[in-house]
């Protein structure tokens, strides 16, 4: 049911013109545009044990010429250091005609290496409203959410908290969690759930985002390696206390619920 859902989202969201398959493909027959645009995400994550350095996330398959190289609220994910990279991706990223990040981390870096302006951006989950594709309730409200990708001591205690102090069923998005309900989601089912939820528990950068779209309650729970855009995006957002990492973080966040008026007004600011 899963793979059937991501399925039909794709062929009915997300219509492609042509699939490349590898650099040499992109190398042989480059798209023919006016304009080529990178991002969003970890694109530019060459730490990431998933790619490493990827030539084609920085548009080297274009050569010396060709259409006007963007790049919108990419990401170097955790990395400070460049290494042997540094020098073939600053001179990548020089041809760039616009540069945009979504994070203080990636734009400093950045910055450095092709020594201009790089625009600090909001993720472009942001930019669009999902009423019109969301579905109705899938779960009856209320319920707490929990959208976590890591099961530890912090999240079975800070859902655990929550149940006590709210009085609410917990739904868990893919992970089992006890005295909680699980569920696989497709995308527009995610959507529901993220929308209909009254208090969210997640340790994920989107979980976050859409915590602060929906106008939930909800806390980022900390984890190591991977805080600095979810920090970013917290601070952004004039809410750091909302990442949590101990009980007592967790019990202050608790008692103090997010004036989203303040939030929001931050965000149209960003």
């Amino acid at each position: 049911l899963f793979r059937h859902r991501i399925r039909n989202f794709r062929k009915t969201y997300l219509p492609l013109t042509r699939t490349y398959l590898d650099l040499e493909e992109l190398r042989r027959s480059p798209p023919q545009a006016d304009c080529i645009i990178v991002g969003s995400d970890q694109v530019w994550n060459i730490s990431s044990p998933i790619r490493g350095f990827d030539p084609t996330f920085f548009l080297e398959f274009l050569g010396s010429g060709g259409p006007r190289r963007v790049s919108y609220a990419a990401s170097v994910g955790n990395g400070t250091e460049l290494g042997e990279y540094r020098k073939q991706i600053s001179d990548l990223l020089s041809r760039f005609d616009h540069i945009s990040v979504r994070d203080v981390t990636s734009q400093k870096l950045v910055q450095l290496l092709v020594e201009r302006r790089v625009e600090h951006v909001l993720d472009p989950s942001f930019l669009i409203d999902y009423d019109a594709i969301t579905p109705p309730p899938i779960v009856k409200p209320p319920y707490i959410l929990a959208y976590c990708f890591r099961r530890n001591e912090l999240s079975s205690l800070a859902l655990r908290s929550l149940r006590e102090r709210l009085g609410l069923p917990v739904v868990s998005i893919n992970l089992e969690f006890d005295q909680a309900r699980r569920v696989d989601p497709g995308p527009l089912q995610w959507l529901s759930l993220m929308k209909y939820a009254s208090f969210i528990c997640t340790d994920s950068f989107h979980g976050t985002c859409f915590s602060l779209i929906n106008k939930t309650q909800f806390v980022t729970l900390e984890f190591k390696g991977g805080m600095t855009r979810l920090e970013d995006l917290l601070q952004t957002s004039t809410i750091p206390e909302r990442l949590v990492s101990n009980r007592s973080q967790l019990e202050y966040a608790l008692s103090a619920p997010i004036d989203f008026h303040t939030v929001s007004s931050a965000i149209a600011k960003a």
